[in-house]
């Protein structure tokens, strides 16, 4: 799945999230337009709420918020990666996303 969002640091930023087993992977890309960047995080969220409480929708994008949480708080550079083990109170990004579609 797909998301647009805007930061002060690094400006419009493209974030795409899949689940890869137990795990979520997101792709952080920016500096589109001139020269494209990329993050990976990895995320291993610990007490997940029951199943088919949260879409798989919701799922992903609360796991985008996680890493984009880290991503404009941290000075992260292109083609680095990072893994976490994250529990529900993990602390997340309030910024608005955009889904976009095709993903």
């Amino acid at each position: 799945m797909r998301f647009k969002f805007e930061t002060r640091r690094h400006g419009r930023c493209l974030a795409e999230a899949e689940h890869r087993g137990d795990q979520v992977v997101i792709d952080i890309w920016w500096d589109q337009n001139t020269d494209p960047k990329r993050v990976e995080y990895l995320l291993h969220i610990k007490d997940l709420p029951l199943p088919k409480q949260i879409p798989e929708g919701g799922a992903l994008q609360d796991a985008v918020r996680i890493a984009v949480n880290h991503f404009e708080t941290f000075k992260v550079k292109d083609g680095d990666d990072f893994e976490f083990h994250c529990s529900r109170i993990t602390m997340r990004w309030d910024g608005k996303l955009y889904n976009k579609m095709g993903g």
